[in-house]
């Protein structure tokens, strides 16, 4: 570049280094202004993120409070059918007593027929050997 003329002081060069100066602050002004927008988008995405992130813990809260209720009922379910089978359990146990008793009596009734029927033997044996001796002259 040539040198200004002296004669003419804050001539051409002046001026070219004015215009790069304005176009330097007009590009900060642009800077400035694109670091701005960057920390509010930021601070907007930070909002969002906790935002976010409490709506996930509602839904963690909520999700836990289900799974209490879930776990309350099938253990309100399972303490009911525990009840059920004792009641049945205690009614199978009922009419095996009754069973174990009809077969006690039944036993009983058994034995009493055997002692009738080996008596019965027995005095029918008696008759006939009595009737053979008598047919046969020995008494």
């Amino acid at each position: 570049m040539n040198p200004p003329s002296l004669d003419k002081p804050g001539g051409a060069a002046d001026d070219d280094h004015i215009v790069r100066i304005v176009r330097l602050e007009t590009q900060m002004d642009h800077v400035t202004g694109a670091l701005l927008d960057l920390r509010r988008a930021q601070e907007n995405l930070q909002r969002t993120q906790e935002a976010h992130h409490q709506a996930m813990l509602a839904g963690f809260a909520s999700l836990h409070d289900k799974l209490d209720d879930v776990q309350r009922y099938l253990i309100d379910r399972q303490e009911r059918v525990a009840e059920r089978l004792d009641k049945r359990i205690d009614q199978v146990d009922n009419r095996i007593d009754q069973v174990n008793k009809r077969i006690d009596q039944v036993n009983n009734r058994i034995d009493r027929l055997v002692y009738w029927v080996a008596g019965l033997t027995i005095t029918n044996l008696v008759t006939m050997v009595g009737l053979i001796l008598r047919v046969s002259g020995a008494i």
